[in-house]
């Protein structure tokens, strides 16, 4: 073999290499590129995943945030209205409550003015049991008011109406000292009170 045809040999061997390990150092770069690439578009889509969670919980909870300071601001509000209220409602209350009373001692005032009829002192009947024949042999014994007869003995009492013929219940006869009594103290309600048992037990 003549040495030109060598030379071509071992030229065209050594380009072969050289072709051959340049595809390799691309086919090797691409693939670390195309790994490199894909690993950081995992990371990066990842990434965007995690931010786009954390900025939706952000979000809701900005919303939660807002909710429950309307809420707070409109519990607040209650408050003040229920506390306007409320002052209102005791003011009312202590308003009435004045009326109540002034009315009360106007009718208490009225109410003794009109009584000199028949409730003045003298006035025997007011006293359950004693009628208009009663109530003149009362005052023929001298028994003319009631503080005289809240301090008359029942005894003394039967005895007047025995000695007129006027019959009497000596339960209820017992009963007129007490009457008399509550009377001429002024007691009214103690003497209605009084006086209802009396017919109850009757």
């Amino acid at each position: 073999m003549s040495p030109l045809l060598l030379q071509i040999n071992d030229t065209s061997d050594t380009w072969l290499w050289w072709l051959l390990l340049s595809l390799g150092a691309f086919l090797l770069g691409s693939l670390l590129t195309w790994l490199f690439t894909r690993v950081a578009a995992e990371r990066l889509e990842q990434s965007n995943a995690e931010r786009d969670r954390y900025h939706a919980s952000a979000t809701k909870w900005e919303k939660d945030y807002q909710g429950v300071k309307y809420q707070l601001e409109e519990a607040h509000k209650m408050e003040a209205d229920l506390r306007a209220s409320l002052q209102s409602c005791e003011a009312d209350r202590q308003m009435l409550r004045y009326r109540a009373e002034k009315a009360e001692a106007s009718l208490t005032e009225h109410a003794t003015e009109q009584a000199g009829g028949f409730f003045e002192d003298d006035n025997l009947r007011i006293i359950s049991g004693i009628g208009p024949v009663a109530n003149a042999i009362l005052r023929d014994a001298g028994i003319t008011s009631w503080r005289e007869l809240a301090a008359a003995e029942v005894t003394t009492l039967g005895d007047i109406l025995r000695t007129a013929d006027h019959p009497f219940d000596p339960a209820e006869l017992d009963s007129w000292p007490k009457q008399a009594t509550l009377a001429a103290a002024g007691r009214w309600e103690e003497l209605r009170v009084f006086q209802c048992r009396l017919r109850d037990e009757r």
